[in-house]
């Protein structure tokens, strides 16, 4: 899932007050399993990562590209 940064954006220089801005965003997870399941497969890779003797670069990229994908 991806989050759209540019929602949150302010121009530099530019005075922002949060209070006067909303702070509902659309869900993350499509449902409470959903949620479950994401926090379930980012676990398994956090184990896989750590227990990689070699955790290269290129392997942590390949993780996070997978990661990124949920």
């Amino acid at each position: 899932m991806a989050i759209d940064s540019s929602d949150f954006r302010v121009a530099a220089g530019r005075h922002v007050d949060l209070a006067t801005l909303p702070t509902a965003v659309k869900a993350f997870y499509k449902s409470h399993d959903d949620y479950k399941r994401q926090l379930i497969v980012l676990g398994t890779l956090a184990d896989l990562k750590m227990a990689h003797p070699t955790t290269t670069p290129e392997r942590h990229r390949e993780l996070e590209s997978f990661r990124s994908r949920l």
